[in-house]
């Protein structure tokens, strides 16, 4: 048995390693806590995903927080990391229609509360917001559309100073991204090819290797390039399209591997809509 002086060198030692485990369990409670401010919600979230990338449950909790903060792009980014993760937590796909239709982009809305109806009809809600977004003026779902010319305008939102649009990765994941024409592939921060590799849309047969990329302000860093196996940006879905891992929190941008695959592309500032061909 350990005498007394023993057992104070091993409490002393443990210290820290009870203070981070206590701290751990703090956040983890308090990001599922009701209640709560929304912004503490947050942050306590954001320590648990920082620790689990993969915990589709806090990412519901931080995107309702986001919700009740009226922020409807993290809102909506947060719901489509937890479906990309684990997309038996069904309800998210309701709790994302409702961010989408709240963002006035019912089409996307629509898909999502039907989806959800199809999974779980027993919820009385669904059909009451399907029931909602039908019903809504024609003009208030979408900016986008297709002209006779064949150009597809798609309405750019703006988030944090910027203005992005809705991209779709393999299929499986919609999130806001930056147009860069200036980027020489698309960049996608690194938790969210964790979150592709997780749905196992990209496997290891897609990674292509490392490059060295120049940043804007002319510094050099290397990146692992992969294969995204689709793209799709309003109704245009282009395949294989080369892609680079970046930071964390870094944003998306929609760079020249997908841009030049395109018959034609530019942007309208006047109306802040991106124009394909």
């Amino acid at each position: 048995m350990a005498n007394p002086t023993t057992k104070m060198i091993l409490l002393t030692l443990l210290a820290p390693v009870l203070l981070v485990r206590a701290a751990s369990a703090q956040s983890n409670s308090n990001c599922f806590a009701v209640g709560m401010p929304p912004r503490d919600i947050i942050s306590a979230c954001d320590q648990v995903i920082a620790n689990d990338q993969g915990h589709a449950q806090a990412h519901i909790s931080r995107g309702l927080a986001w919700y009740g903060l009226r922020d409807y792009d993290h809102a909506i980014s947060d719901f489509s990391l937890a479906i990309g993760i684990d997309p038996k937590y069904v309800r998210t796909f309701y709790y994302r229609g409702l961010a989408f239709e709240k963002k006035g982009k019912l089409q996307d809305a629509l898909a999502d509360f039907r989806y959800f109806a199809q999974l779980d009809p027993s919820y009385p809600d669904a059909q009451s917001a399907i029931k909602r977004v039908t019903a809504a003026p024609t003009n208030v779902a979408r900016k986008s559309g297709v002209t006779a010319a064949g150009l597809e305008h798609i309405s750019m939102e703006q988030s944090g100073g910027v203005y992005v649009v809705p991209v779709r990765f393999n299929d499986i994941i919609t999130l806001p991204a930056v147009v860069d024409s200036g980027a020489s592939d698309v960049s996608i921060p690194a938790d969210i090819v964790s979150t592709l590799i997780r749905t196992k849309t990209i496997t290891n047969e897609d990674f292509l290797g490392e490059q060295i990329y120049v940043l804007a302000d002319g510094s050099k860093v290397p990146s692992h390039r992969f294969r995204i196996r689709s793209l799709k940006v309003g109704n245009k879905t282009v395949e294989n399209v080369v892609g680079s891992v970046a930071s964390a929190n870094a944003t998306i941008l929609l760079g020249q591997s997908f841009l030049s695959k395109l018959k034609s592309w530019s942007v309208d500032n006047d109306q802040h809509t991106l124009i394909l061909r």
